[in-house]
């Protein structure tokens, strides 16, 4: 596994298709009623300006595998939070996912943020399961009748030397 990890627009041409493909591995999980919302996604714009960006995993051959988001919760530097993180199937297993939420980390820290957070759910276990392994811990789990589980994740960031 080799490749990039480029910052890009979320509103170009690479990052919708990813994100359209995301949507369509959630509806296969959650059920055909999924819509995306902006809670759970946030919007496009969302991801430009202070304390934000959007990066592109490309694999070795130049296609892109995967993105991840972040953006600022609340006002000015604190805690980013990880939106529409996914990796392709055929990518799922070789390392993109980890060097993406890794490289989300580092942005989150040169923007100043001590914390990053994520929402994810339980349908989607390989996510749950990468960010386990990489020290998210759960801060809050939220069951809504005839949805699948949401779980907040958190993760603390070293502290710039």
């Amino acid at each position: 596994m080799s490749g990039e990890i480029r910052t890009e627009a979320a509103d170009g041409p690479v990052a919708r298709a990813l994100f359209e493909q995301y949507i369509a591995l959630v509806r296969a999980r959650v059920g055909a009623q999924f819509v995306p919302v902006e809670r759970i996604f946030a919007s496009e714009e969302a991801f430009t300006g202070a304390g934000a960006g959007f990066l592109v995993a490309y694999d070795a051959a130049g296609e892109p595998v995967g993105c991840g988001a972040l953006r600022a919760l609340g006002d000015g530097p604190g805690i980013g939070e990880i939106k529409r993180m996914f990796v392709v199937g055929r990518a799922r297993g070789t390392g993109h996912g980890r060097r993406l939420l890794q490289a989300l980390e580092r942005l989150a820290a040169e923007h100043g943020h001590r914390a990053v957070r994520v929402l994810t759910t339980e349908v989607l276990s390989e996510a749950c399961a990468l960010y386990e392994a990489e020290g998210y811990e759960p801060i809050e789990r939220i069951e809504r009748a005839g949805e699948p589980v949401e779980i907040w994740m958190e993760k603390a960031l070293p502290s710039p030397p």
